[in-house]
């Protein structure tokens, strides 16, 4: 099928003239459960046109002054509440049947080292600091580490 040629500028402005104040034909008009479920199978696997699309900081703020200030009404808390009763929002949910499977197939595993290396790990950064911390400033002698922790000598007390 050959692509249509644009339309000129003239009878766009006559097509726009036109139309001034009509509402779309469509408009109101009730959708029967039929054509919907047609509609829904049409669109079924197909991508959704802005996927892959992120929205400009501009629209995004555009969108943020808009819904600023909107409240919701008691029954509108009260059904989303209800919608979301009982489930957790982090990942996706998991049957009870595939969290046996999974405890099944990690049960004997061990890692003792993961906690201690994590561990000695901190610890080694937070004496580096500590060592960075004295020569920058100078205090040498006045400086007790134990444990990771700096303590600093003023006067006769150790502070942290």
């Amino acid at each position: 099928m050959a692509k249509r040629k644009p339309a000129s500028t003239a009878t766009r402005a006559k097509i726009s003239a036109a139309l001034k104040g009509k509402k779309h034909p469509h408009k109101g008009h009730a959708v029967s459960a039929a054509t919907r479920a047609k509609l829904s199978a049409a669109a079924k696997g197909k991508k959704r046109p802005h996927a892959g699309h992120p929205m400009s900081a501009a629209a995004r703020a555009k969108l943020s002054a808009a819904m600023k200030g909107r409240k919701l009404t008691a029954a509108t808390r009260a059904k989303i509440s209800a919608a979301l009763k009982g489930k957790h929002h982090k990942g996706h949910p998991v049957s009870s049947a595939t969290r046996a499977k999974i405890s099944a197939a990690l049960k004997g595993r061990h890692y003792p080292h993961r906690r201690s290396h994590a561990i000695a790990r901190s610890r080694r950064t937070n004496l580096l600091r500590a060592r960075v911390y004295v020569h920058r400033n100078k205090l040498r002698g006045r400086v007790h580490v134990h444990r990771s922790r700096l303590r600093v000598r003023v006067g006769r007390r150790l502070t942290r």
